[in-house]
């Protein structure tokens, strides 16, 4: 083999490991927090979450639907419900977004508004304030850390706070054969 055919072949070479690792950096690049995700933390709490962008690229809401989660958290509270969370969320770096949402305890106004009536009115108990951050493990996982405070209704005195972890797995499309 020429000299000039093993320099081609080594010049090939070198450009297609560019070449991937280019790609497989910008596929990195992709993965971010945006899309629907499902998510689980101690006690028994879990979640869908979806993650909109924003007027940037950096940040962006955050809404959130209990699948599972006790609004009493272990009789602490008399609430018998907790609204679903609402908040944001904002980029740090390749790997890491900070968020903030909010939620409210509640309980009924007075028992006469209770099924069968429609309309059941609900009053707030505590407010709960829960902050944290979110690490980008790989494209489809995510690990939590937050700390979550409960507070009076209008956020004047905080009654208890509470820190943990927990986990977050992209949802994946499934197309019908």
């Amino acid at each position: 083999m020429s000299r000039r055919c093993v320099l081609g072949l080594a010049t090939a070479g070198i450009v297609a490991v560019f070449a991937v690792a280019g790609t497989a950096q910008a596929a990195a690049k992709e993965c971010g927090l945006v899309g629907t995700w499902f998510g689980e933390a101690a006690p028994g709490m879990k979640w869908v979450g979806s993650f909109t962008p924003g007027t940037s690229a950096t940040t962006g809401q955050l809404n959130l639907t209990w699948v599972t989660v006790d609004p009493t958290y272990g009789a602490q509270f008399p609430a018998h419900g907790l609204t679903g969370p609402q908040g944001v969320w904002q980029k740090v770096d390749q790997r890491t977004y900070k968020y903030t949402f909010f939620a409210y305890g509640t309980r009924p106004l007075a028992t006469g508004y209770l099924p069968p009536y429609p309309g059941t009115i609900d009053v707030p108990v505590y407010a709960l304030r829960t902050s944290g951050e979110a690490t980008i493990i790989d494209c489809d996982q995510v690990t939590l850390t937050y700390k979550a405070e409960f507070m009076s209704p209008d956020l004047a005195t905080t009654y208890a706070v509470f820190n943990g972890t927990g986990t977050e797995n992209r949802m994946q499309l499934v197309t019908a054969p």
